[in-house]
């Protein structure tokens, strides 16, 4: 292991410490460090504290990654049940950051249809944030899981919401897998 891995453990255990001042601490050597490596242990920690001021500070700094790779780690988060109470504001996080995990549009519809009005604005937010273009098979499918949905539940109260998202997918830029010759 080398010093900066060795510094980035050492952070890492340092967030999850009964001292605030420790945390806080840590917090801050984050902040100089950045590595794709934190995302989850800070959305343990920002699930977990019970500090309004280590909440703040957690909150600020995944909202404004400018850290490359880290749209796998928040994906993994959205798909973790531990993380469930906190999906709302993970989407925020990534939406704030300008993170484009344009290869996961299927993950995300799917995670909306299974999620409540809050949620599913988030959704929707971060989807139509992203630049694309779009895997061809990411918005196809996506289309089928909203299609889906939408006929499966006419009486629910999310339906506008739900046909307005199947209208941003369906408006998607696409990568049609050509390459330039």
């Amino acid at each position: 292991m080398n010093e900066m891995q060795r510094r980035i453990e050492e952070m890492k255990r340092d967030f999850f410490s009964a001292d605030e001042k420790v945390v806080l601490t840590a917090l801050s050597a984050c902040r100089e460090i950045g590595d794709h490596s934190v995302v989850l242990p800070l959305l343990s920690l920002f699930a977990k504290t019970e500090s309004d001021n280590v909440k703040a500070q957690v909150s600020d700094m995944l909202s404004n990654l400018k850290v490359s790779n880290t749209e796998e780690s928040f994906m993994e988060a959205l798909a973790d049940p531990a993380f469930l109470d906190i999906r709302k504001e993970i989407l925020g996080f990534m939406w704030n950051s300008g993170l484009q995990p344009v290869e996961h549009l299927t993950e995300l519809v799917q995670l909306a249809t299974e999620s409540g009005f809050e949620e599913i604005v988030e959704c929707l937010s971060l989807v139509e944030s992203m630049d694309g273009p779009f895997p061809e098979d990411e918005v196809e499918q996506s289309g089928y899981v909203l299609r889906d949905w939408i006929s499966q539940n006419k009486d629910d109260e999310r339906m506008a919401l739900m046909l307005e998202f199947l209208k941003v997918v369906e408006a998607l830029p696409v990568d049609f897998g050509l390459e330039d010759e």
